[in-house]
C-alpha cells in the first residue's frame, strides 16, 4: 500500500485482522506499507503497539550522499542498457544539487534532462540540460 501515511489508525487495525487469516497453517496475506515520515510517527503511537508487533521488517529510505547519487545515476543508466551514464560530471553535480539526493526526484529530473538533451540532438546531458529540465514540460 503506497501512501500508507494517509491511512487512518482504524484502517490499519483492519489490516491487522487481514494478516491474522491463516489457511492450512500458512499465512495467505502479506501487506507492504510504504509511506512518508508521518507513517512512522503513526506507527510509533502507543495505541498502535498491536500493529507494530505484527511488522516483520521496517525500513527507511534516506537521502543519498553526493557520491551515492553519482553511483545511483550510473546504476540506473546501466540497468536501462547504457554502456555508460549519458550524464557528464557537471550534470550529475546539478542533479544532486537540485534534488539533494532524493532518489525519486533524481529519477524524474534525470528523465527530463535526457529529454531536453535529446530534443537538442545531443547524446550526453550537461548541466544546462538539467537546468532547462527543472522548468520543462517533462517535469
Amino acid at each position: 500500500m503506497d501512501d500508507a501515511h494517509d491511512l487512518r489508525p482504524d484502517v490499519l487495525r483492519m489490516l491487522r485482522l487481514l494478516t491474522n487469516f491463516e489457511m492450512d497453517s500458512k499465512l495467505v496475506v502479506s501487506i507492504v506499507l510504504c509511506g512518508q515520515p508521518p507513517l512512522k510517527e503513526l506507527l510509533l503511537r502507543p495505541e498502535m503497539e498491536d500493529i507494530r508487533q505484527r511488522l516483520m521488517l521496517c525500513g527507511e529510505l534516506r537521502l543519498l550522499s553526493r557520491d551515492e547519487a553519482k553511483a545511483y545515476v550510473e546504476h540506473r543508466s546501466k540497468i536501462a542498457g547504457a554502456a555508460r551514464a549519458p550524464f557528464d560530471g557537471q550534470a550529475v553535480e546539478a542533479l544532486f544539487e537540485v534534488t539533494r539526493g532524493n532518489m525519486r526526484a533524481i529519477d524524474k529530473l534525470a528523465w527530463a534532462a535526457l529529454n531536453v538533451a535529446d530534443q537538442a540532438g545531443r547524446d550526453v546531458v550537461d548541466s544546462s540540460d538539467v537546468a532547462a529540465a527543472r522548468s520543462s514540460q517533462w517535469m
